[in-house]
């Protein structure tokens, strides 16, 4: 009985053990990130402390996330027993780090709570840890895990898609191209995984449902379905938000079809994309022609583009003063009089920058 009792409290030691060293893993590389990452003082304290957060996240994501694939593709070896029932080793130590991960994002969310407000994340890692601990006790559904933690794999592109938008570079190319790949790799990896996953852990019900404890499992399945729709609901936005961006309207198709060969129209992603770039070669002359623009007047100026997007009428501005900071400047805050008094399609001049 003594050596029954060892082996019942071995796993548990080892659990703890793993866990508690991957939260404080994940504690040191947060203090880390502060140490070595300076941000920029316009960042609020909120901000500062949720980059920082998204940079442990994007790393420990990264490896739970390939992880789990590695193991998903793997699992095509395993009996019927290994997935539903049986969790094998390289199945249990991955959940231990990724319980440490969530033990110590927790933490962090209680203690900067003030700041964060992120009630979501915390009704979510609470309901986590207590689904996987349940599992882990029970030891049932080690493949339901690693379909589930799949998902992870869209997050640090997630993390990095926040951190460019709150750096005011939402209209940049580097911004379109990631938004790009998170949304397929949240397509392919929350949707069509996990719905894989979903659709064969009912389809196998009888034989998981035949044992105790029916209703325990029952629940842990309810729930990862409830998971599953919200993970539709999510991607139903993105990708609503996505077509919303790639179809301008008619005001700018009136207004593309008045502008002229040497115009730009300030109306969609791809134009304010032309602006950060092309002020970026602006960055890059070094004050040749006293034309020289700092970073931060670049993203200002960017910004008033974006806010212009959302405008009723289109701006058309000369491509020549794209190129110029200044008259860019002037030729906004006209197109904005404008646009109070009810103008119709606008035009920002050339050089400098008259209507």
């Amino acid at each position: 009985r003594q050596s029954e009792d060892v082996s019942a409290v071995r796993p548990m030691a080892s659990t703890l053990t793993t866990s508690t060293l991957s939260a404080a893993a994940g504690y040191a590389a947060y203090k880390l990130s502060w140490a070595v990452q300076k941000l920029p003082k316009s960042l609020s304290q909120r901000q500062k402390i949720d980059w920082h957060m998204r940079n442990v996240s994007t790393i420990w994501n990264m490896v739970h996330g390939c992880g789990a694939a590695y193991l998903l593709w793997k699992s095509r070896e395993w009996s019927l027993q290994d997935r539903l029932v049986d969790f094998p080793p390289d199945v249990e130590r991955l959940g231990r780090i990724f319980l440490g991960y969530i033990v110590y994002d927790l933490a962090l969310l209680i203690r900067h709570h003030r700041h964060l407000k992120d009630y979501q994340s915390l009704v979510h890692h609470t309901l986590f840890l207590s689904i996987g601990a349940y599992c882990a006790r029970e030891r049932i559904f080690p493949q339901a895990f690693l379909f589930l933690t799949v998902g992870e794999l869209s997050t640090p592109l997630l993390n990095l898609r926040w951190q460019l938008r709150t750096l005011g570079l939402k209209e940049s190319p580097e911004f379109a191209w990631v938004n790009k790949a998170f949304t397929a790799l949240f397509f392919g990896a929350r949707v069509v995984t996990y719905g894989a996953g979903l659709a064969w852990l009912w389809h196998v019900r009888p034989e998981w449902a035949a044992s105790e404890p029916r209703l325990g499992k029952h629940l842990v399945v309810g729930g990862i379905s409830l998971g599953y729709l919200l993970n539709l609901v999510w991607f139903s936005l993105v990708f609503k938000k996505a077509l919303r961006r790639s179809k301008p309207g008619k005001a700018f198709a009136d207004a593309a079809a008045a502008a002229r060969p040497n115009q730009l129209l300030i109306h969609t992603s791809i134009d304010t994309s032309y602006i950060y770039r092309e002020l970026q070669g602006v960055m890059l002359q070094g004050g040749r022609g006293g034309r020289a623009v700092q970073a931060p007047q670049a993203y200002w100026l960017v910004g008033r583009v974006h806010q212009h997007r959302h405008a009723e009428h289109p701006l058309a501005v000369e491509k020549a003063t794209v190129r110029n900071p200044s008259a860019l400047a002037v030729a906004l805050e006209e197109a904005d009089e404008a646009e109070m008094l009810g103008a119709g399609v606008l035009r920002g001049g050339g050089g400098g920058g008259g209507g």
